[in-house]
């Protein structure tokens, strides 16, 4: 069984107030956390650290996420989990697109974020 503390996780969203409260709240958990606040930068980071999970937040300014988990999955792993945030209605959409594993609709709670993170890595 894999424990917690051996799992690297992503978390990549704008807003710092919800990065900040997911990256304390998985570490809480007992996860390892990278924090971004764009795709970019946490694409030049795979090249040095696969992660074993994304937390993609759908809406980055800037940035279309769609070009990016290709690039995610590309640099990282085929098969590299993302769980896609967003309170857009196009987001559903765009994760059964790219297979995304599962989908948070924000705002989210604690426990579905740690059931869906848990339900694909542990």
């Amino acid at each position: 069984m894999i424990k917690n503390d051996e799992i690297n996780i992503f978390v990549v969203d704008d807003d710092v107030e919800v990065g900040t409260i997911l990256s304390l709240l998985l570490r809480g958990e007992g996860f390892v956390v990278d924090k971004f606040m764009s795709g970019k930068n946490a694409l030049s980071s795979i090249s040095f650290k696969i992660p074993d999970l994304i937390l993609l937040d759908y809406m980055l300014p800037g940035e279309n996420v769609e070009e990016l988990i290709p690039q995610f999955r590309k640099k990282g792993r085929k098969d590299l989990p993302i769980i896609l945030m967003s309170a857009s209605s196009d987001a559903p959409r765009a994760a059964r697109k790219f297979g995304i594993k599962d989908f948070l609709a924000k705002p989210f709670s604690r426990d579905e974020v740690i059931y869906a993170i848990k339900k694909i890595v542990v």
